[in-house]
């Protein structure tokens, strides 16, 4: 999914009432449904935060909930140096 075809889409949609001339017209028409809100939501839960994993024993370090790869509790590290998600610290 196209985050800059998403945004013009949202843009169009706000600026006029009309479809014609939207990105998303020019790739489907009149004849189905418009697939705007369905990338809109893809593009919002890809941002969503996903909880670490803890160690398993003291040798092992935290990891991304989402792709596994290691992050760092002791900063309370933000998002994932691989994924790019947001990590949730809290409630931990």
């Amino acid at each position: 999914m196209d985050r800059e075809k998403v945004i013009k889409g949202l843009e169009y949609c706000i600026k006029s009432e009309d479809c014609r001339g939207c990105i998303y017209w020019e790739e489907i028409g009149l004849h189905e449904g418009c697939p705007l809100n369905s990338d809109v939501l893809a593009l919002l839960k890809e941002q969503e935060a996903v909880k670490p994993i803890p160690p398993t024993d003291e040798s092992e370090m935290w990891r991304c909930g989402n792709c596994h790869h290691q992050i760092f509790r002791c900063t309370h590290q933000r998002f994932c140096e691989r994924c790019g998600k947001p990590v949730l610290w809290e409630g931990l």
